[in-house]
Parts: structure tokens; C-alpha cells; sequence
């Protein structure tokens, strides 16, 4: 049966064709851009660790067990995540690689002997990486002798550049002496009470300078992040530490961060969750991932 149209009425069908076709187009245009957008995007959470120990005495808000770290990096595997470092989100950020689908990040603060001994073999063991921060002065006196307790030493220039070959672990600047608290006047980086402007960029940048130095003197190569001691800081610390040419900052305030393709802001101050023992793996990640 041929069916004949009027020439209004194929008029009116083809109209009706092309705006169903135009319909489709921006339809499939929407799905392309909402696609690109997700990945141009990524949340990721920071966990924020110091020292870990075999003996569950020691634990505390700063120090976690041994089995409470294997059962954070179970829980991590388990849940599909993958543990990322600071160059590898500068490369995601500057368009140059893509992030895995669930990112996080697995930090250490201060340097602990511990981290080596106990942190490390089972980083490897899980195939995680980890982003260590470094005091300085204190690598520096623990690298000019032959202490290795893992109750209190640190990390030695030796060590860093050993972990650092392994491909599991990346080493950022913590201040080479801010971290400790200089008889209750300088909080961590932060500006002193009293001290101009001119007098806390002159110091701070000495402090960062040498403790970049001390990196590339030892190890070969200066690191991109400053991990906030304590998380303080001061109005005009972040200029100063972009103009020192960091392109990271680690913080400590708790929250998730999302990290953005073509956004170099996005990667100061990331926010971290600190680990503190006596906390069950699935009720600290809960808040978290």
C-alpha cells in the first residue's frame, strides 16, 4: 500500500525528521560533554599518618599498630581504591595523564625510622605508594650517626634515595626546622608575633631553601610539596611558598578534595584525615570513602 502525502503534509514529516535528529545530536552531545567533564575530575581523599609501631603500648592520635596499617590497606584494596602521589596529580591537573578511577592518597608526616622498618615493606607487599614529609634537620643529625631505634629516629638521606628507586614512595619538604615549636613563639611555618613581613618571607624561604638543598645535596632532587607542620600557617605563608616554586601544599584540615585538569589552585592545601589508633578500619573510613 503507497501511502501519498500533500506536499504541507511532507513538509511537516521532514520538519519533524530533522528536529529528531537535532534532538538526538545535542542528547549525544550532553552524554560526550558530561563524560569529559567526569574526567577531568577527580575526588580524592588524603589519609594524614605520622609514626607506626609493633608495640600497641606506643599507639596513639599520632602513632597507629602495625595490623591497624594492614587492615587500612586491606580495606583500601578491597574497596577498589589506589593509592596515588603528588606528581602523579600535577601530571593529572596539567592534562598529561589521567588518575585511576578511584584515587587516594597515603601520606607520612615527620620522617620515622618506622616508616622504613615497619611502613614500607608492607607498601610493597600491597603494591601501594606513599607520600613521605621530611623534617630536615632532624634526617640530617639521624644521617651523621648510626641510631636506628624505631621508638624515635628518623629516616637517613640513604634510606630516602632507597625507597625513593623503589617507585612506592615519594618524598616532599616539611621544613628543614619549623617543625618544632621554638619555645612557644613560631607555631610550625606560621608568622611570628612581632616579625614584619619581610622578616617571616626572609626566614621561611631560608628554611625551605635549605631543606630543598639538603634534598638535592643528598638524594638529587627537590621536592614539590611543603606538608603544613601542625597545619599551621599564616596569611601570606602560601604566596611565599609559590614564590619558593612549590606547586603543592598538604594540610590538615579534614575534608576530601576534588582536583580538576587545568586547575593548579586545586592542589594547595589539600585536606587530610589524620589516622589516630584505637579507631576500627571501617569506622574511620566511613567519613571518608
Amino acid at each position: 500500500m503507497i501511502i501519498r502525502l500533500s506536499k504541507f503534509e511532507a513538509v511537516i514529516a521532514l520538519s519533524l525528521v530533522v528536529l529528531l535528529s537535532f534532538a538526538f545530536a545535542l542528547k549525544s552531545e550532553d552524554k560526550s560533554v558530561t563524560a569529559s567533564t567526569a574526567a577531568e575530575t577527580a575526588v580524592l581523599p588524603v589519609l594524614m599518618y605520622h609514626n607506626i609501631t609493633k608495640n600497641s603500648a606506643r599507639a596513639g592520635r599520632y602513632t597507629v599498630t602495625e595490623d591497624e596499617f594492614i587492615a587500612d590497606l586491606e580495606y583500601i584494596r578491597d574497596k577498589g581504591y589506589t593509592a596515588v602521589t603528588v606528581s602523579e596529580l600535577e601530571a593529572f591537573v596539567n592534562g598529561n595523564a589521567s588518575l585511576p578511577e578511584k584515587p587516594i592518597m597515603i601520606t607520612f608526616d615527620d620522617g620515622f625510622e618506622s616508616f622504613y622498618v615497619i611502613a614500607y615493606p608492607l607498601l610493597r607487599q600491597y603494591g601501594m605508594k606513599a607520600v613521605v614529609s621530611v623534617i630536615g634537620s632532624v634526617t640530617e643529625k639521624y644521617s651523621a650517626i648510626d641510631d636506628h631505634n624505631i621508638s624515635y629516629s628518623n629516616l637517613t638521606w640513604q634510606e630516602i634515595i632507597e625507597m625513593r628507586e623503589s617507585g612506592c614512595v615519594e618524598f616532599q619538604n616539611h621544613s628543614y626546622n619549623m617543625h618544632n615549636n621554638q619555645n612557644g613563639q613560631r607555631k610550625g611555618i606560621s608568622k611570628l608575633k612581632g616579625e614584619t613581613e619581610s622578616e617571616y618571607k626572609a626566614a621561611l624561604t631560608a628554611d625551605l631553601y635549605k631543606a630543598q638543598e639538603l634534598f638535592y645535596t643528598n638524594c638529587g632532587f627537590r621536592p614539590a610539596a611543603v606538608a603544613y607542620p601542625y597545619g599551621a600557617k599564616s596569611k601570606s605563608t602560601l604566596s611565599i611558598i609559590k614564590d619558593c616554586g612549590f606547586t603543592c601544599t598538604l594540610g590538615c584540615e579534614e575534608k576530601t578534595n576534588t582536583v580538576t585538569v587545568g586547575d593548579s589552585e586545586c592542589l594547595f592545601n589539600l585536606g587530610r584525615y589524620n589516622r589516630a589508633s584505637g579507631i576500627a578500619t571501617a569506622e574511620f573510613f566511613e567519613k571518608i570513602i
